[in-house]
């Protein structure tokens, strides 16, 4: 009966903690109440805000996975970089460029003459 009793008291809180969400609009107050939930960080930076132009290689660090962390494509990636497959070799302290260098070059082009 103790087990029992204990369970409606855990509902009966559940119940009345997201009934206390319900009536506001979204807010970090109102989590879902889970014995699973688990806050998600949000420390992090936003590359695509202020996305840089280089990345400086580190250890591990595949193409693939460069390309992953920015959304490029990594066939490209390795193009502007003069990166040869199949390999795709790159080294610690190597920096890629992130952007087409020829597209950067013509935009540069483009707002110099207005």
């Amino acid at each position: 009966m103790t087990s029992n009793n204990s369970k409606l008291i855990f509902i009966a809180t559940l119940s009345i903690l997201s009934n206390g969400c319900a009536n506001h609009s979204v807010s970090p107050d109102c989590a879902p109440v889970s014995a699973n939930y688990i806050p998600v960080s949000t420390n992090y930076p936003d590359i695509g805000k202020h996305e840089p132009e280089y990345y400086l290689v580190k250890k591990d660090d595949t193409l693939y996975a460069i390309s992953l962390l920015f959304d490029l494509d990594y066939g490209q990636l390795a193009q502007w970089n003069q990166i040869a497959p199949p390999s795709y070799t790159i080294r610690i302290g190597q920096k890629i460029r992130l952007s087409d260098p020829i597209w950067k070059k013509n935009s540069d082009l483009g707002s110099r003459g207005k």
